[in-house]
């Protein structure tokens, strides 16, 4: 049986930073829902600092809140950064925001990566992972097949054939199980790109939605995904 070809793994201290920073804004969130039991934390307003900033190497993060939601004045150290929690203040960015930035931050790094393979008569995939690891596979023609796996939070794959970026059923399927074990999103790259990345946490209704769309189509184009009406996602062209 025909098998994909191994490319590489690439070490990029960029994409280790922004991943870094995914990471500490899931502990966060952790920290949050063990506070408020039962409640959803993407139903409470939260501002952080610290996270969307474009400094590398950041040692301390900031989260603000209501005194009902947060624990005022808890402090603790999660991967060497200081996280502290400060009540009635209105700092920093709202968790939406700061799913953007970081996932368009991500994905535009791999896209440009990826784009130099366009021309190859093959596709090529990215994988990043919770560590920051950037993992290159190499298919065929028309597909890629590589195993889901559970430290992974994005992909990017080329299809160098179309001129207009769509998503398949099968990356449909993929992408919906990413974002289902918390990934960031994915994205189709050919002469341009397109996107479906998180801005907040999935919810029952968006993976209803999702699970609609994968069982309605064949094909996504970008205005297929808007008219699904997603409220915990986000499409866009880059």
């Amino acid at each position: 049986m025909q098998k994909d070809y191994y490319h590489q793994i690439i070490d990029d201290s960029y994409i280790k930073d922004v991943v870094k920073k995914i990471r500490i804004l899931f502990h966060i969130e952790d920290l949050v829902e063990l506070h408020i039991n039962e409640m959803d934390v993407g139903e409470i307003m939260l501002r952080i600092d610290g996270l969307a900033e474009d400094d590398i190497n950041i040692n301390k993060v900031v989260v603000y809140g209501e005194e009902d939601f947060i624990r005022c004045g808890y402090r603790e150290y999660y991967e060497d950064v200081e996280i502290s929690f400060k009540c009635n203040e209105r700092k920093g960015y709202i968790l939406p925001e700061i799913y953007r930035i970081l996932g368009i931050r991500l994905a535009k790094n791999v896209i440009k990566r990826l784009s130099k393979y366009l021309s190859h008569n093959r596709e090529y995939l990215m994988m990043v992972l919770d560590n920051g690891n950037l993992i290159v596979l190499e298919g065929f023609q028309e597909s890629i097949t590589f195993p889901i796996i559970a430290n992974l939070i994005f992909i990017a794959h080329t299809h160098p054939k179309t001129l207009q970026p769509i998503f398949s059923r099968k990356d449909l399927i993929t992408t919906l199980e990413i974002l289902s074990k918390r990934g960031i999103g994915s994205c189709v790259v050919s002469s341009t790109s397109l996107c479906i990345l998180r801005k907040n946490l999935l919810t029952l209704d968006d993976y209803e939605k999702f699970e609609y769309l994968i069982n309605s189509v064949k094909v996504a184009t970008k205005d297929v995904l808007d008219m699904a009406g997603f409220e915990s996602l986000y499409t866009l062209n880059l």
